[in-house]
């Protein structure tokens, strides 16, 4: 159990790093962007908008996993039948809670005059596809590492069935030639009984203790 949750652990560690790499270059792309087209953009305003987002899609990330994993063997059309609402209605939670998260952090800017629903209204369609784009790719990415695991435990369990043939083999031939080497020591025995008996009487010993 202890071993369970320090991998469970090890695991969260590794995606909260990855989405706050993510994060921080989509936030430094903003800025920099901005500083490009003569304008501004605060780093306070842009980690406000993309920490939020991408945390909330590590968050999402085990649903995505669920979903893809539950479908990948069952056709397109099952597929599609799953993957296209699970995106569009994960997409329209995302956007939502990113808009409702990023509100009270947007802090002063060019837009603090306007209210929540005005926010609402101008940045959701945005919000909302690139919610769409990235449910997309992280299924593609969270699909393409469980092929790669399930041909990693292929090749591991491949492996194993090779040994455990080469030892069945090793077994059937050594209990091939155990009845072949009893019988020529039996023989040896049985020809010395008579002219050398001490000798015979030693190796029925060292047989014994074989």
């Amino acid at each position: 159990m202890h071993a369970n949750a320090m991998n469970r652990l090890k695991t969260w560690s590794l995606a909260f790093g990855l989405w706050t790499l993510v994060a921080l270059s989509f936030a430094a792309r903003e800025v920099l962007g901005a500083l490009a087209d003569g304008g501004t953009m605060s780093w306070h305003r842009a980690l406000a908008w993309n920490l939020p987002g991408y945390y909330l899609w590590m968050i999402l990330t085990p649903v995505v996993g669920w979903l893809g994993r539950h479908t990948a063997a069952r056709g397109w059309r099952r597929f599609l039948a799953v993957h296209i609402p699970a995106s569009i209605v994960l997409s329209f939670l995302q956007a939502t809670v990113l808009l409702l998260i990023y509100w009270p952090l947007r802090g002063a800017g060019p837009r603090a005059d306007i209210d929540f629903f005005m926010l609402y209204r101008s940045e959701f369609i945005e919000s909302f596809q690139l919610a769409l784009v990235t449910y997309w790719v992280l299924l593609a990415v969270l699909r393409g590492i469980e092929f790669q695991r399930r041909l990693k435990d292929e090749q591991v369990r491949s492996a194993q069935l090779e040994t455990q043939l080469t030892q069945a083999q090793l077994q059937a031939l050594r209990m091939q030639l155990q009845p072949h080497f009893l019988f020529n020591t039996l023989n040896a025995i049985s020809a010395l009984a008579s002219s050398e008996p001490a000798r015979a009487r030693l190796m029925i010993a060292r047989l014994s203790d074989f």
